[in-house]
């Protein structure tokens, strides 16, 4: 993949004069479907992720085009009399504004509670019109959804742009290639119109519009570590207070190699959003007959064994149990990690599959092929990695053995599922960033 001939391929739609941009996927290590209930996660940043070349317009339309999904041809958003009709809240102020150029970028926290941001936006005559979501805008509702938060929010967008996207995740993966073009989007918004916000900030609006305007009850996990992660490090991070922590990835003879299941992942958001009302449900019997919390990570082991009477329905216990004792094994796995004690790790990793495959439900047979496997042929941790009913594994085989056990395994899953798996090493690079000239070579 050469950027500079993708460029070149589309000079007609983006001009001469571009920008680049790129967003990396995301693995989790391990602290799976815990990020919305305030557990702790272990992400990196993979690379493998989307590209944004961005060239500036004249008038007041965003024109965007993807090189994966040329069938679907230019999507055409248009916009106008932005700075008469859009509601100013202060909230995201211009880095060029003199008085605002010191401020510290929490201009966020007040809009994220706004209710009045949905998928529809009543907008006044001759404003903003096509930010709504249609089901026939297929990917570029992802862009449409943080365009309209940054310009309900107040952002000062006097011109429109082109942007093409380009992007080697694979498809309906689980390594997060929604939260990678959120991001990536935002990233782009920052920069081209000196918008005043910080990853941090951009990770936690990427997920407001995935719950908000894409109906998806996600956490912060995959957005905060698109935006925030750092090279040849996993990020620890506490999904309810966002304080991290970056842990050297040391693997010593061991490597991780991420397995997709080719399998479409087509229940996931339904049944993710599924899970959530189940924590709800939950919070509420914890909330009345234990103690008041906000997130079920915030019950002990001690209490929640203590209290299993409460919970008369046996799928939500179980659905509780994942919950805490996937945060205990994150906190367990980052020490390990930090002893350079793999067995143990991978040993964790094995716990946390089998939790997620027996009390949260979310594993498939194709997940756990490829799991059991992967520990049959001499892995010494295996488990599904995103929100599951397809999508990926992750894995920690011994470097030597790499192409050994990747053989076996592809011949089990073809010989098992009938179509082939794809296998990808990983290696974990940084987060967001704005691309020079030197690395689009």
């Amino acid at each position: 993949m050469n950027l500079r001939n993708i460029a070149k391929k589309h000079e007609a739609f983006l001009g001469d004069k571009i920008q680049v941009y790129f967003t990396p996927g995301r693995v989790n290590l391990i602290g799976e479907h815990i990020d919305y209930e305030g557990g702790r996660v272990f992400p990196i940043a993979i690379n493998l992720g989307t590209y944004a070349f961005v060239s500036k317009r004249q008038d007041s339309e965003f024109h965007f085009l993807s090189d994966n999904y040329m069938e679907f041809g230019t999507k055409i958003i248009k916009y106008n009399n932005l700075r008469s009709s859009i509601r100013k809240t202060n909230i995201i102020s211009s880095e060029k504004s003199e008085k605002q150029e010191n401020r510290k970028s929490s201009h966020f926290s007040s809009f994220l509670e706004d209710e009045n941001f949905d998928r529809e936006y009543n907008s006044p005559s001759n404003s903003i019109y096509d930010l709504n979501f249609y089901n026939a805008d297929g990917w570029v509702n992802f862009p449409k959804g943080i365009i309209k938060y940054f310009l309900q929010a107040g952002a000062d967008i006097p011109s429109g742009l082109n942007i093409l996207i380009y992007g080697n995740l694979p498809k309906a993966s689980g390594l997060s290639s929604s939260a990678s073009l959120e991001v990536l989007i935002s990233l782009v918004l920052k920069y081209e119109y000196s918008i005043n916000t910080d990853l941090s900030e951009i990770a936690n609006i990427c997920k407001y519009v995935e719950n908000k305007y894409m109906n998806v009850n996600c956490g912060i996990m995959d957005q905060f570590a698109v935006a925030m992660s750092k090279e040849n490090h996993a990020l620890y991070l506490d999904t309810s207070s966002l304080a991290y922590d970056y842990i050297p990835l040391y693997t010593g003879d061991y490597s991780f190699i991420i397995t997709n299941t080719n399998k479409s992942r087509s229940l996931a958001d339904s049944k993710y959003n599924e899970r959530v009302e189940q924590c709800n449900t939950a919070k509420i019997l914890i909330n009345k007959n234990i103690k008041k919390l906000d997130y079920i990570c915030d019950l002990s082991l001690e209490d929640f064994y203590d209290n299993l009477s409460i919970f008369n329905d046996k799928i939500i216990a179980n659905r509780v149990e994942h919950i805490i004792t996937e945060n205990d094994r994150t906190k367990q796995a980052v020490l390990a990690l930090k002893q350079k004690d793999m067995i143990k790790f991978g040993d964790l990793m094995n716990k946390s599959h089998d939790s997620l495959r027996y009390l949260y439900e979310v594993s498939c047979n194709e997940l756990d092929t490829l799991v059991n496997s992967f520990r049959r042929h001499g892995a010494i941790g295996s488990r599904m990695t995103g929100a599951g009913f397809g999508g990926c594994t992750i894995s920690l085989v011994k470097t030597s053995h790499i192409d050994e056990i990747i053989t076996k395994v592809k011949s089990d899953y073809l010989k098992e599922i009938g179509y082939n798996a794809s296998f990808y090493p990983v290696k974990a690079c940084d987060g967001a960033k704005k691309l020079e000239s030197e690395d689009i070579l």
